[in-house]
């Protein structure tokens, strides 16, 4: 046998293998991540659970939903203290409710029905024991 090029065989089948599993080891890891935070879950719930409000809201209504539990939930996905004015948007012009705790622009959108005019707004506050409750503040209105 030639033992000359005996070191230039590459076991490229190997290498493929590896970098295909550590990838998907990547992604199945990411998955998990956001899983485990509660983020998946939180973010479709709240999404259904406002866009419900504004469709059985009545005109001039005026709906507060306390949403520190989102705020924790977003810092364990590595976002900051002044996140919370992110966590929920309302989208006027797909009539949407859009949720995000995660990391990056990944958000959960769930569209509402009603016609009427809304406006947020976002209140922060020390309770008597001195925990910061963050209260997400919804204005119904009639169509303008």
């Amino acid at each position: 046998m030639n033992k000359k090029g005996a070191g230039e065989d590459i076991a490229w089948p190997e290498i493929i293998f590896i970098v295909l599993l550590l990838a998907f080891m990547a992604v199945f890891f990411l998955f998990v991540k956001n899983n485990l935070s509660g983020a998946l879950v939180e973010e479709e719930v709240y999404a259904k659970k406002i866009a419900l409000l504004i469709d059985s809201a009545q005109p001039n209504t005026t709906i507060f939903l306390e949403v520190s539990e989102l705020n924790k939930i977003a810092m364990k996905s590595g976002e900051t203290k002044e996140y919370y004015r992110d966590i929920v948007k309302l989208n006027r012009q797909n009539h949407s409710v859009d949720v995000s705790l995660r990391l990056g622009s990944k958000k959960y959108s769930y569209s509402y029905f009603s016609e009427y005019s809304l406006s947020d707004s976002w209140d922060v506050y020390l309770d008597k024991d001195g925990k910061q409750k963050i209260t997400y503040i919804l204005k119904v209105n009639e169509n303008e």
